[in-house]
């Protein structure tokens, strides 16, 4: 019932502020003028803005199953070794190259009323930032070559090293938006716009959405192949303008 009730209030005090004053009732206008331009017009905006993204995050590794942990933690460790020396040569300081997931367990088959161990997973996944999105291919199949059959390629993400000015567009346009509506329903209303009153960014949107690829470590003749696209800000926003009777 409130967004009823808060129309018909703004109705009436539009009403009484374009009524004509007679001497004795200038008092009540200026009251009516005053509480109209109190409670303004308020309009929310939307803006968004596409940028190519200039980065990506690999998140690849090792995932070893052997009959016994040491078994295990040996060929993890070897293979994972083996990557992180073919992304050193290929350029990936250390400093772009962060351990996400470590951790080594039993792998069991579940019967009626027992289990059976089968052996153990040793996982060691790192976050792998690539400057350049152009070689995203190219890491993933060297990764995959330098690891063998244990190696797992989890996901890949696109970004913008630096999203501000991409949001600072995104936010402009919102601001335009939200303008414009707030100018057609004045004009609909026989008002017109004073000053702003109150500007709040109510929503940002996500950069992306990311992009993500699954891989299986398997020989192949062809590269692999990964499309970086183009990356997205949204910003809303909400105005609140004093309005007057159009003169």
């Amino acid at each position: 019932m409130k967004p009823a009730f808060a129309s018909l209030a703004f109705a009436a005090l539009l009403a009484s502020a374009a009524t004509g004053c007679s001497p004795t009732q200038s008092h009540g206008a200026s009251s009516a003028h005053s509480a109209l331009a109190d409670a303004g017009l308020v309009v929310s905006g939307e803006g968004s803005a596409r940028a190519a993204s200039d980065c990506a995050v690999l998140r690849l590794g090792i995932s070893a199953f052997r009959p016994t942990m040491a078994e295990a933690r040996q060929a993890s460790a070897s293979a994972q070794t083996r990557v992180l020396a073919a992304l050193t040569s290929r350029g990936i300081a250390a400093l772009d190259v962060q351990t996400e997931q470590l951790s080594l367990a039993p792998e069991f088959d579940y019967q009626e009323r027992s289990r059976v161990l089968r052996g153990y997973t040793a996982t060691n996944i790192v976050r792998v930032m690539l400057r350049n999105p152009a070689l995203a291919g190219e890491i993933v199949d060297a990764t995959v070559s330098a690891g063998g059959d244990d190696t797992r390629v989890d996901g890949i993400s696109f970004e913008l090293e630096d999203d501000a000015p991409l949001r600072v567009e995104a936010r402009t346009k919102a601001i335009e938006d939200a303008r414009a509506k707030a100018a057609q329903l004045a004009k609909e209303l026989g008002v017109e716009l004073g000053e702003v009153l109150s500007i709040e960014e109510v929503a940002t949107g996500p950069i992306g959405p990311p992009a993500y690829a699954r891989f299986e470590a398997k020989a192949a003749a062809d590269p692999t192949q990964v499309a970086s696209g183009s990356i997205e800000a949204n910003v809303s926003v909400r105005v609140r303008w004093a309005i007057r009777p159009r003169d």
